[in-house]
């Protein structure tokens, strides 16, 4: 797991050891249960981006993997609705 997380680190360029503002994001560690199983939780990482002023767009092969996933994963339609609405750049 460790070699995962720190691949996903190195993916959204979180470096643990700098200061809050010189990370675009922080890392928060989470449980959640999968549904019909609450004995096992599992530990998930969350990205918090931090706000920017003026925000890129994304490119369309980025959102395209964002909707794709929340499709994938069942995700509510308006959430979806809401995913491909999106512009990019």
């Amino acid at each position: 797991m460790e070699t995962e997380l720190e691949s996903l680190d190195k993916d959204e360029d979180f470096n643990p050891g700098r200061p809050y503002g010189q990370n675009g994001y922080s890392r928060e560690n989470y449980h959640v249960w999968p549904e019909g199983d609450a004995n096992r939780p599992l530990l998930v990482s969350l990205y918090r981006g931090h706000p920017e002023p003026n925000p890129p767009l994304p490119n369309c092969d980025y959102k395209n993997l964002i909707v794709e996933g929340a499709k994938q994963w069942q995700l509510p339609a308006e959430y979806i609705q809401e995913l491909e609405s999106i512009q990019t750049g």
